[in-house]
C-alpha cells in the first residue's frame, strides 16, 4: 500500500492532544471500500462500515431483488461478513428510499451487475459499476480481480459516475493492470475533479505533491470552494479545511480549518468529526475532554475513523459494540 503524504505529520506540526486524521481524504491508493484511509479494516473485524455500494433506488411496489435500481447501500464489516445484528456471514444490507432488506452476497452481487448491465448516461444506474468495482477490488464476496474491477470502474467513468474516474486514474498510476501512465491518471483525477469528486481533487496535488503545479494547485483550491459552498462533496470541505489547518497552499486560519470541518462532519466526514475533534481540544482555551470534544471524537469513531475511536477512548475493534452501550 502506497504511503499517503499525509501520513507522515512534521515533528513541529504533531499535535500536544489527541491526533489528527491524515491523509483519510487522500486518494494515496483505490479505496477499499472506504475504510482503508483509516486502516480500520486490517484493525477491526467487528466494527461495522458502509462499503458506499450504492445499488439502486427500488421501487416501492417492488423488492429490491426484483427492481433495477442504483440508490441503496450495500453494508457489511469488513471482513465482507455480517453486519451488526445479524450472526449470518453471508448476510448483507440493501438500503433504498422505501425500506432496508437483507440479501446474500449472491443476490448483492447480482442486483449490483443487472443494475450495472442496464446503466446509461440518462440514468442513475452507474453507481452500480463503480460499487461492484470496488467489491472486485477488495475480494469482497466474490475473487479479487483487479482488471475486472479497473473495467467496471472505467465503464461507471464514462457513464458519468466521477468516482470510477477517480478509482480509474489510480489504476493507471500503480501501473499494476495497465503500464503506468502518470499523464493519464491526472487528466481522470482532474475529470474526477471536475465533476464534483472531491478525491479526485485531492489527488491531483497530495499523492504526488512534487508533480503538482502551480495551475493544479490554483485549480484544486478553486473546486474545493465550489464543491463545499455548493454542498457538495463533503471530502471537498475536509480537503480545504486541512489547507487551513497546515498552512501549505494558503495562509494557516485555525477558525476557518474548524468552519470547513463542522461543515464535513455535519455531513458525515468521519475525518473531519475528529479534526475537528482535535483542533478544539488543541485551541488555546483548550476543551481536551470537554462533552462536544468528545462527542465529535465518538462521531467520527461511529462513521469509520480509527483515530476517532483512539482519541475517544474506545478500542476500534470493538467500536461498534462500545458506542451502542454508551
Amino acid at each position: 500500500m502506497r504511503e499517503s503524504p499525509l501520513d507522515r505529520e512534521p515533528a513541529d506540526r504533531v499535535p500536544p492532544i489527541g491526533s489528527f486524521s491524515r491523509g483519510s481524504h487522500i486518494a494515496a491508493h483505490r479505496v477499499r471500500l472506504w475504510s482503508d484511509r483509516n486502516r480500520l479494516m486490517r484493525m477491526s473485524k467487528l466494527l461495522v462500515i458502509s462499503l458506499i455500494a450504492l445499488i439502486g433506488c427500488r421501487s416501492k411496489d417492488k423488492p429490491a431483488q426484483e427492481s433495477p435500481a442504483a440508490g441503496a447501500r450495500a453494508e457489511t464489516n469488513g471482513s465482507g461478513s455480517a453486519a451488526a445484528g445479524s450472526s449470518d456471514p453471508s448476510f448483507a444490507l440493501m438500503r433504498s428510499g422505501d425500506g432496508t432488506v437483507s440479501a446474500t452476497p449472491e443476490q448483492t452481487i447480482a442486483t449490483l451487475r443487472t443494475n450495472c448491465n442496464a446503466a446509461t448516461r440518462d440514468n442513475n444506474y452507474a453507481v452500480a459499476c463503480f460499487s461492484l468495482g470496488q467489491l472486485y477490488d477488495t475480494g469482497t464476496f466474490v475473487a479479487r480481480d483487479s482488471k475486472v474491477a479497473m473495467g467496471l470502474h472505467e465503464r461507471a467513468c464514462t457513464l458519468g459516475e466521477m468516482r470510477g474516474c477517480a478509482e480509474t486514474g489510480m489504476f493507471h498510476d500503480d501501473g499494476v493492470v495497465v503500464p503506468r501512465d502518470p499523464s493519464r491518471a491526472r487528466a481522470y483525477w482532474r475529470r474526477a475533479c471536475d465533476g464534483g469528486n472531491g478525491r479526485g481533487c485531492n489527488t491531483l496535488i497530495l499523492l504526488h505533491p512534487e508533480a503538482a503545479t502551480k495551475e493544479e494547485i490554483a485549480y484544486v483550491l478553486g473546486r474545493y470552494r465550489a464543491i463545499c459552498d455548493g454542498g457538495g462533496d463533503p471530502e471537498a470541505c475536509m480537503g480545504l479545511g486541512d489547507v487551513y489547518r497546515v498552512g501549505t497552499h494558503a495562509p494557516a486560519d485555525a477558525s476557518r480549518a474548524n468552519e470547513l470541518y463542522a461543515k464535513a462532519c455535519n455531513a458525515d466526514h468521519p475525518t473531519a468529526c475528529n479534526n475537528l475533534g482535535a483542533m478544539l481540544a488543541m485551541a488555546p482555551n483548550g476543551r481536551k475532554n470537554s462533552a462536544e470534544v468528545m462527542k465529535l471524537y465518538a462521531k467520527a469513531c461511529n462513521l469509520g475513523s480509527r483515530e476517532g475511536c483512539l482519541n475517544a477512548g474506545i478500542d476500534p475493534a470493538t467500536a461498534a459494540i462500545q458506542i451502542k452501550n454508551r
